[in-house]
């Protein structure tokens, strides 16, 4: 009968209010718990997809198109290219032998390399119509500088060395930087903004051009470099939208309503925001997991739903007689 009377308390809009004069720091517990929750799932998506979605949207799948052995004579070096950037083959960015790593937050890397030369990849982009045919080759070039003196001597300036390049073709700018500092990496796809963060290197990633395949790995790298970054993002937009959302919209009504119902107080409204908080995200969380889709829409959309499921909720009660614990309804 006491496992019922919990279930119900937790589910049934008018049981719910029981709660209400429960310690505060519960509820906040609570929301706060639900905020984790509530991130699960979109963590769970993105390790799934990170190197399909994560390298395409953020456009560094583009050294996944850099082959050494490519019969494309648009692969080939041109005198123009050569006139105007430091070509080089992936090949000769192995064989610097350079490995970057972070063990305890020290960077540790092989010196070897020249501080802020460029190493510029061709890239070839198959381009294909509607029916799949190639039709043509869109030809990009990745600047790869590695930068690894003190940051108060940097000789590598982005603004000057990078962002004044010449467009190409069609307007497009074409070019793309991957820098790597003692501290982080930089990837820019365009003269105006970042298309990620300076990252700090995962202390559990390690790049070893020496021993990768090809060019591609590097973006599989920096996928796995941005993850811990996007993984705590979720985290803090979930508590923002869940957590703090729902504390400020309990506050909200208690100052509109009152003691107009059974809820009475800021804390009253606060508990009984947080019980309400528990089926939503339960029910929020499962659905996540139907496909992708669901999950980005209640993740983006949660605080308009619960805003909206916590005001009926507080429609529903307050028009009933205030209900006291159910061991003084015995």
């Amino acid at each position: 009968m006491k496992i019922l009377e919990f279930i119900q308390s937790i589910f049934v809009p008018r049981y719910m209010v029981i709660h209400r004069k429960m310690k505060l720091i519960f509820g906040l517990i609570i929301l706060v718990l639900a905020s984790l929750i509530m991130s699960i799932p979109s963590s769970i998506y993105l390790n799934k997809m990170k190197y399909k979605e994560l390298e395409s949207q953020s456009g560094y799948d583009i050294l996944k198109y850099v082959d050494d052995n490519s019969t494309n004579t648009n692969n080939e070096f041109t005198s123009d290219e050569l006139d105007k950037y430091n070509l080089v083959r992936f090949s000769d960015i192995k064989a610097l032998n350079l490995v970057i790593n972070n063990t305890d937050g020290i960077m540790n890397t092989d010196k070897g390399v020249i501080d802020a030369k460029e190493y510029v990849l061709k890239a070839i982009k198959p381009i294909y119509d509607e029916d799949g045919s190639h039709v043509n080759d869109e030809i990009s070039y990745i600047h790869i500088v590695f930068d690894f003196t003190s940051d108060d001597d940097k000789t590598y300036d982005i603004a000057e060395d990078f962002n004044k390049l010449a467009n190409l073709e069609e307007n497009r700018f074409g070019h793309y930087l991957l820098m790597f500092t003692d501290k982080a990496l930089y990837f820019k796809m365009d003269a105006t903004k970042f298309a990620l963060p300076n990252l700090s290197y995962y202390k559990k990633v390690e790049f070893n051009f020496n021993e990768m395949e090809n060019a591609g790995v590097i973006s599989d790298l920096i996928s796995d470099t941005y993850v811990p970054a996007l993984h705590f993002t979720y985290r803090m937009v979930s508590l923002l939208f869940v957590g703090l959302f729902s504390l400020v919209i309990s506050m909200l009504f208690s100052f509109i309503l009152r003691d107009t119902g059974q809820l009475k107080g800021i804390k009253e409204y606060i508990n009984f925001a947080a019980i309400a908080t528990i089926p939503f995200v339960l029910f929020a969380f499962l659905f996540s997991f139907i496909a992708y889709p669901f999950c980005v829409l209640l993740f983006k959309w949660y605080a308009a739903f619960f805003g909206i499921y916590l005001f009926i909720l507080v429609i529903i009660v307050n028009r009933r007689p205030r209900i006291e614990d159910l061991k003084n309804n015995e």
